[in-house]
């Protein structure tokens, strides 16, 4: 625990010493409980940190139990889905990844571009949005050329702000594009 704990505290000053206007600020401490939060996240949906990357572009959606990513590194362009629950007794889990299409790929790369996510900010960056402790949490991560950025969006469809709908907007679109429904469906299947 002792360990986890160290870990988070230093994690900050590692990986996260640029300016970072428009997503979560790591160097502040009261952020820092998001860094054990996408820690223990990334375990339980079985993926790896990208903190760090080798470089290129990495894009990860998340809800509650659906993570979409996409990545272009050094021009190999891939996608996938993960969907992941814990069973009732909290101890076990299922999760399953599904590989996207090139297709499916490139049209999330078209839905970042159109949105311009890079240059959209968290929630708490956004005038009038409330924040909460419950309800739908979406996430954006990225890592651009080794720069990381967290994003969070409490309840989008609670507020009531343009940029909310934005958010919304884009859910639904990555969901449409990478037929998220349908993978659902099928996971639940299983």
């Amino acid at each position: 625990m002792k360990t986890i704990v160290l870990s988070v505290c230093f994690l900050p000053g590692l990986f996260f010493t640029q300016n970072n206007s428009i997503g979560i600020d790591f160097s502040v401490s009261e952020n820092s409980l998001y860094l054990k939060s996408i820690i223990d996240r990334n375990q339980f949906f079985g993926l790896e940190s990208i903190f760090k990357s080798p470089g290129g572009i990495i894009y990860r959606f998340w809800n509650t139990r659906t993570c979409i990513e996409v990545s272009n590194i050094n021009g190999t362009v891939k996608g996938k889905v993960v969907l992941a629950v814990k069973n009732q007794d909290n101890e076990s889990y299922f999760r399953k990844s599904y590989e996207l299409s090139h297709d499916q790929t490139e049209n999330v790369f078209n839905i970042i571009n159109q949105y311009d996510i890079d240059h959209f900010p968290t929630d708490s960056k956004i005038k009038g949005w409330i924040q909460g402790f419950d309800g739908n949490v979406i996430d954006i991560e990225s890592n651009i050329d080794q720069h990381y950025i967290y994003k969070k969006y409490w309840t989008p469809g609670f507020q009531n702000i343009p940029e909310s709908k934005i958010i919304m907007n884009i859910t639904d679109d990555i969901e449409k594009a990478t037929a998220v429904a349908a993978l659902i469906k099928k996971f639940d299947s299983e």
